[in-house]
């Protein structure tokens, strides 16, 4: 209930500890997130959607904002 309503009513988000990203992996992902904006920001949609589905093949989860690309592990 908690996470509930911190997440939906306070904007608050909570990380299920089995789904922590290592900080190894956290490199990796924003790399990825890294490269798929420089391929948007280029035109090359074919490869940033490329760049998209490698980073949904490993669990990840993009939202563009206004001010960037936000990730988070599916879960």
């Amino acid at each position: 209930t908690m996470r509930e309503l911190g997440g939906q009513v306070l904007g608050f988000t909570y990380t299920d500890p089995d789904i922590a990203v290592s900080s190894e992996m956290s490199v990796r992902i924003q790399a990825l997130v890294d490269k798929r904006q420089a391929l948007r920001t280029e035109r090359n949609f074919a490869e940033a959607d490329a760049a998209r589905d490698d980073l949904t093949a490993l669990g990840v989860t993009l939202t563009d904002t206004p001010i960037g690309t936000e990730w988070h592990l599916q879960g």
